[in-house]
Order: C-alpha cells, then sequence, then structure tokens
C-alpha cells in the first residue's frame, strides 16, 4: 500500500497488501507490463537524494522537483529534509513507542464551516476506522490545537487538479506528518462524505507506513509485501487509482495488514520452581502490551491424553503443583466483534522432581 492516488480508477483489477507495505497482481498478468526503474544518472546534481529515494523502494529517477520535497510515482511526497540522514530513509514504519499515540490534527486553512471542503468529520471518521481494528498497537487521537503527528492541511494550489491528495511516509520511527488535500479537485467538483472519508482512511495509512495494495499494476516502485496477506484485493481501502470511491469499510486483509505489521506483545511464562512431597510446583505467568478490553488466558493441562481447564480469566499468574509428566498448555486469545482470535500459545512437561529444588 502507498498513497491515495487521486486519478480515477484505471483497468487494473484493484488488487493486495504491502508496506511503506502490499503486493498486487492483475488479473490479466499479461496486460501489465514490467516496470523498471531506471537508474539516477551519474552527473544528476541530486544524485544522492535521488538514490536515497531508491533505497526506499520507490523510484528516484522519476521523482519531481518541488522545491523542498519530490513528488514520486504521482502521489507519494518525499521531505528533502528526511534524505539527508540515511536512517530516515530506510524507516519506513512507526516505531511501537510511537504509534500508541499518534495525533491527528485539520490545519485551520481547511474551512471549519461543515460546507464540502470541511474535512473534519472525514478525518475524525477515519480515526475511529483504523482505532477499531482490534489487536494492534495504532492508536489514534483528534486534537485541535498545537503540533500534531499528523496535519491533514489545503494543498494552497500545489496539486494537480486530477490528484485528490497526498502524504509522507514515516520516518526515524515517526508517522508521516502531513497529509496535503486538494479542495479543488477536478475541477472542483464536490466529494461527497462518503469519498472524502475513503480518502482520509487511505492517506492515514500512509503516514503509518503503508503502500498502494496495486502497486504493481499501477506501476509503481518495489514494495514490501506483508507476508500473510494476498496478492490481490479487490476491497482494499489502500488500491490507488481509486479517488472518488465511496468508503465501505476496511477489507479484512486491511485490518489483518495492521495487525501484522503492528502486532501486540504478549509474553508467555512456564516455570517449574520446586518440589513439594514429591510433586513439581510450577509457576505461570503472562502479560505484555495488550491494549484490547476484553483478553483472557487459559491454562490447561493434559492428564492421560485429556486436556483440562486449569485457569481461565483475566489475571496475570498463576501457581500451584501437577504430577511429573502433566503437559501445560498456557494460551492467550481476545475477544472482538469477529470472536475470539487464538494470540499464541506455549506448552510445557512438568520435569521430574530429582531436576528441581526440593
Amino acid at each position: 500500500m502507498t498513497m491515495l492516488r487521486a486519478s480515477r480508477p484505471s483497468f487494473a483489477a484493484l488488487c493486495g497488501l504491502a508496506l511503506l507495505a502490499s503486493a498486487c497482481a492483475s488479473d490479466h498478468a499479461d496486460e501489465v507490463p514490467l516496470y523498471t526503474c531506471d537508474p539516477v544518472p551519474k552527473g544528476h546534481p541530486d544524485r544522492d537524494m535521488l538514490e536515497a529515494i531508491d533505497e526506499m523502494g520507490l523510484c528516484g529517477s522519476s521523482a519531481v522537483d518541488m522545491g523542498d520535497s519530490y513528488l514520486v510515482e504521482g502521489d507519494i511526497r518525499v521531505a528533502k529534509s528526511t534524505l539527508t540522514d540515511k536512517q530516515a530513509r530506510t524507516s519506513t514504519l512507526v516505531s511501537t513507542a510511537n504509534i500508541r499515540a499518534v495525533t491527528v490534527r485539520v490545519a485551520d486553512n481547511i474551512p471549519n464551516n461543515g460546507g464540502v471542503d470541511d474535512w473534519r468529520g472525514a478525518v475524525q471518521g477515519a480515526i475511529a476506522v483504523w482505532n477499531a481494528v482490534p489487536y494492534n498497537l495504532v492508536r489514534l487521537e483528534y486534537v485541535t490545537s498545537g503540533t500534531p503527528d499528523i496535519m491533514f492541511r489545503s494543498d494552497l494550489g500545489g496539486l494537480p487538479d486530477q490528484q485528490a491528495a497526498d502524504a509522507t511516509f514515516p520516518s526515524n520511527g515517526e508517522p508521516g506528518g502531513d497529509v496535503a488535500v486538494n479542495l479543488d479537485f477536478d475541477g472542483d467538483a464536490p466529494l461527497t462524505d462518503g469519498q472524502k472519508l475513503f480518502l482520509a482512511v487511505h492517506e492515514i495509512g500512509h503516514c503509518i507506513g503503508l503502500r498502494h495494495t496495486n502497486w504493481s499494476p499501477l506501476g509503481e516502485s518495489g514494495a514490501v509485501h506483508i507476508s500473510g496477506t494476498p496478492s490481490s484485493d479487490s476491497a482494499s481501502v489502500m488500491n490507488g487509482g481509486t479517488a472518488g470511491f465511496e468508503f465501505a469499510g476496511l477489507s479484512s486483509y486491511d485490518a489483518l495488514a495492521i495487525r501484522l505489521i503492528y502486532p501486540e506483545v504478549v509474553t508467555m511464562n512456564v516455570e517449574f520452581t520446586g518440589c513439594s512431597n514429591g510433586t513439581p510446583r510450577m509457576a505461570a505467568t503472562w502479560g505484555g502490551t495488550l491494549v484490547q478490553p476484553t483478553i483472557e488466558w487459559q491454562l490447561e493441562r493434559n492428564t492421560n491424553g485429556a486436556w483440562s481447564q486449569v485457569y481461565r480469566g483475566t489475571g496475570h499468574t498463576w501457581t500451584f503443583s501437577v504430577p511429573t509428566g502433566t503437559s501445560l498448555k498456557l494460551r492467550v486469545r481476545g475477544r472482538s466483534a469477529e470472536g475470539w482470535s487464538l494470540y499464541r500459545s506455549i506448552t510445557r512437561t512438568a520435569p521430574g522432581c530429582n531436576t528441581l529444588p526440593q
């Protein structure tokens, strides 16, 4: 996935998920030309910065100089200031610490009158959409003052007529901080609330590291496929060439992509601490950075081939004695509107007392 392309949809079957993150393929592979990115000429005065763009997985030789930034692949904006530091140009995700508290604001140069050019409702709706995805660390907050992590602002005439918006990618562990909105898009044709919501959801996706899902059919340079997601997804909100689409919700793979790149952290341990009257004592502990409210832990033991539940609840430790040879399974799972989802499990077998402190 990458930035929202403001042009009207192309022939491509809108397709599957990538990091910047996504990879897609057209339904008609023979109709899609192989995309190649020409190397930056040796004598180019901005060669170092353009090659830095190459290192980001974009195409430096196609970049258009916009003054303090480059416009790449039609709607991806890369600030020149981020290209002076190698670490900045190779960092494409928000850090674990920062992704848990991302503030978003709409600038004062976007009208605040409830009219067709007012994006505040769309931005707040987009924040709610991303925050509703369960089992991940992404948490966005709408603010009305101060310096936010992500600012939606008017492009002030800087974007082409057929480009609805562009945004910046993460760098140095921070979200992409700038979303420019074309208030005169498509000859000043008004966008509906649903179209603005689609755009806002998409642009925030770029700011937290997602590329266009259908980057390959669009002729964009290499993105990093998110393992566990398919190679095409016609319902993805991160497809490019979708300006004018009405928002119909995230696809299941959009949500999965966020869970995969910003997973909640779970720690588990089953430790055998000693023996009492010939029976091993064990302590199970669990914890982590879980932020979803409905989390359940289960501890089961296997006696004579049958698993039985020992503990089920929301605590974080459990200590008891079990016979030598007993298998123990610790599981953590969370509940969403879709039902219970298994996070992770570990299994341990109680050792003999001769191996444990008495």
